[in-house]
């Protein structure tokens, strides 16, 4: 039976028995009783790659991924596809929304991509989310088919002191100590570095 579920080779018997000699029903001597039966898999697989590059920089815009059938086939085939918040939040360090989406393979077509929009973030260390596959099938027969590798991590790292140099604080630093009364107004500047963004 031609299904579309990725598998190991598969065995089964073939066996012989109760055999006689036609007209006069004499037993006929059996060589070989039982005969094992291999059949391969020809199915494709649906996997996602990991993003190029697997870390970008906030302001990329963008960050590509790869979504793979493991040969090109005569029918056409879909997978959905949707990301998740780990370090990095949806909404805050990238764009998607909440309905799963569809990658749909022609026939001769092995590859598909996405592209999630990046959002620029305040400072913070490198960030990650992922995404996941889910629900591939062949869509003339609407049959389920088989995913190899069905999520992965990507990572967003933090440009916001990009060209700053090593002189670098995480937050200003006021020294010396002054009295004042409360709802006093206070004015407050640093001097501007080259390259700092905001």
């Amino acid at each position: 039976m031609d299904d579309y579920i990725n598998e190991y080779e598969e065995y089964y018997y073939l066996s012989i028995s109760n055999a006689f000699r036609a007209g006069n029903s004499l037993p006929v001597a059996v060589g070989s009783v039982i005969m094992p039966m291999l059949y391969k898999d020809n199915d494709p697989v649906i996997t996602i790659l990991p993003p190029t590059p697997l870390a970008v920089n906030e302001n990329a815009g963008t960050q590509l991924f790869t979504v793979t059938l493991s040969s090109p086939q005569t029918y056409t085939t879909a997978v959905d596809y949707l990301l998740y918040s780990s370090s990095a939040q949806e909404g805050t360090d990238f764009t998607f929304g909440t309905c799963a989406l569809t990658l749909t393979f022609g026939p001769g077509r092995p590859r598909k991509c996405f592209l999630p929009q990046l959002l620029m973030m305040e400072f913070r260390n490198l960030q990650s989310y992922y995404a996941q596959l889910s629900n591939p099938r062949n869509v003339n027969m609407n049959m389920p088919m088989s995913l190899l590798n069905y999520y992965v991590y990507a990572d967003i790292l933090d440009n916001d002191n990009a060209g700053c140099g090593t002189n670098l604080v995480s937050k200003p630093i006021i020294s010396g100590s002054t009295l004042y009364c409360p709802n006093t107004t206070l004015n407050l500047s640093v001097a501007p570095v080259n390259g700092a963004i905001g």
